[in-house]
């Protein structure tokens, strides 16, 4: 996989916005000592320099697509790290660098596809994270660095097929996202906040529509019980999501309820399935009103009305005891699912 399809993925770009907010609100000073300690003061800087030197080695080999000088220059700035995270268990710097360290590698690895190692990369700087987030409660930085590690370890879990920790991982940055920047916060800490959040937003919102494609593959097998299940799950994460923050999910919901509206229409419920067309429809002229110039809007308000025919057709079949075996596949006469957010 290149770098650029990855970045476009999603996980990288996260990764980067990342340290782009770290520039904007950090703001790192080194850690103050005491006069006493001199040399030994002097040595960790000089290690810590060395590190970051071999870091930023490790990123324009990068850039350059030269996935094996980044990897051997950042295994070597994450020994120097691992060394002072060792001889300072304290340093809240020192547990930092070496969190960023292991992430880092974790990038190279995710685009290398070596999903393990970067599994594993990414859930030991996460615990970390988590640990200095417990130790600085009221901190922002620390706080915020967890919020997008957790996105990096769910979207490699997501990849390695394993959802429901990916969708454990999205909700618990979501909902750290949810809760910095309260009170007085400065527009630092405000920016940050919306960054979170809409990234986090963004990470569960590409996992509920990774579900419901997997529903679409379940459906088209004839296998309805999964299919039925596979767009409920879907359903519970939009749901959570409109819950959370109005009017960020609805257009998903609404072919959330479609797709179960489809299910029920392939398995002879007819009741179930003008229930569910009936909420597709409900949500699909809400955004039609609120967006009367939208061909999108107007285009699945018909949808919508399309299926609730497709329903009322077929109930004098279902009285002469023909469906569900003769019942038609619903047909697709508009495509209105969004585009994958993770490839």
């Amino acid at each position: 996989m290149s770098i650029g399809s990855w970045v476009a993925a999603g996980a990288v770009a996260l990764f980067i916005l990342a340290g782009m907010v770290a520039c904007v609100s950090k703001r790192r000073t080194a850690e103050p000592h005491s006069a006493g300690q001199g040399a030994a003061s002097q040595t960790i800087e000089a290690q810590r320099d060395l590190g970051k030197r071999l870091d930023a080695l490790g990123g324009e080999a990068l850039k350059a697509s030269d996935l094996s000088a980044a990897k051997a220059r950042y295994e070597e700035s994450l020994r120097i790290f691992q060394k002072l995270a060792q001889q300072n268990p304290t340093s809240a710097q020192a547990q930092d660098d070496l969190s960023s360290s292991l992430g880092k590698l974790g990038v190279v690895a995710l685009i290398a596809g070596d999903l393990p190692a970067a599994k594993a990369r990414f859930a030991e700087s996460v615990s970390i994270r988590q640990k200095l987030a417990q130790a600085i409660p009221t901190s922002h930085e620390a706080q915020g660095d967890l919020c997008f590690d957790l996105l990096l370890l769910g979207d490699v879990e997501m990849r390695a097929g394993d959802l429901p920790s990916a969708r454990a991982r999205f909700e618990q940055s979501l909902g750290i996202a949810q809760t910095l920047a309260q009170g007085n916060p400065t527009s630092e800490e405000r920016d940050l906040r919306i960054t979170l959040e809409r990234n986090s937003v963004e990470a569960l919102r590409g996992l509920g529509i990774h579900i419901n494609t997997l529903g679409k593959v379940a459906m088209g097998e004839g296998d309805l019980s999964t299919a039925k299940a596979t767009f409920e799950e879907g359903l519970s994460i939009f749901q959570k999501l409109a819950q959370a923050i109005p009017n960020s999910a609805e257009r998903d919901l609404a072919i959330s309820f479609e797709r179960l509206g489809d299910v029920a229409l392939l398995a002879g419920d007819l009741p179930t399935a003008r229930a569910r067309f009936g909420q597709s429809l409900d949500i699909g002229q809400k955004l039609a009103q609120e967006n009367p110039s939208s061909d999108d809007a107007q285009r699945d308000l018909g949808v919508s009305l399309e299926r609730l025919g497709e329903v009322a057709a077929a109930a004098p079949a279902a009285g002469r005891g023909s469906l569900p075996s003769e019942a038609p596949a619903p047909p697709r006469r508009a495509q209105r699912d969004p585009p994958l957010l993770f490839s």
